[in-house]
């Protein structure tokens, strides 16, 4: 069965998007093997320099991320993708073989250029900005409606 997870840098701190997230979480366990995976935040993150701060939590990216077939960065930079493109995304990834990916939420600054290098596959969920833990939500939301897309259920309406 495929195995699909969300790394993120940090705990979610907001109750009601943790009531979300707790929620789509529960819905997207029925199409895959699904986890959030909370890397812990840098310890005294808020003296250190943005670039120093990146680099740090690039670094806790990379420890992990070797073990997954395809990651994706959730960038603002990135690439912009309907729902039905991302379901075909998703849909192409696992037949290509993958059986293990990461969607990947960087801190407030984004990710390091190590990752970047990395892991070129980069998905921006809009041009507008939002804060990296609004983003967790509402990529949760996103990631549901393409499994529903991609099983034909009435969820999805174009």
């Amino acid at each position: 069965m495929l195995k699909v997870d969300l790394v993120l840098i940090g705990r979610t701190s907001i109750p009601y998007l943790e009531a979300g997230i707790k929620d789509y979480t529960a819905r997207i366990g029925h199409y895959c093997r699904f986890a959030v995976r909370e890397l812990p935040s840098v310890k005294n993150g808020g003296s250190l320099s943005s670039e120093e701060l990146s680099r740090r939590e690039g670094a806790l990216f990379l420890a992990i991320l070797a073990e997954y077939d395809r990651v994706l960065l959730l960038d603002e930079h990135g690439k912009e993708y309907t729902s039905r493109a991302l379901a075909t995304q998703l849909e192409a990834m696992t037949v290509q073989g993958a059986s293990k990916i990461a969607f990947v939420i960087g801190g407030a600054y984004g990710f390091a250029p190590a990752v970047r290098e990395k892991y070129p596959l980069q998905l921006s969920l809009s041009q507008l900005t939002f804060s990296h833990q609004l983003v967790r939500l509402i990529f949760l939301e996103q990631l549901y409606r393409v499994f529903t897309i991609l099983r034909g259920e009435p969820y999805h309406h174009d």
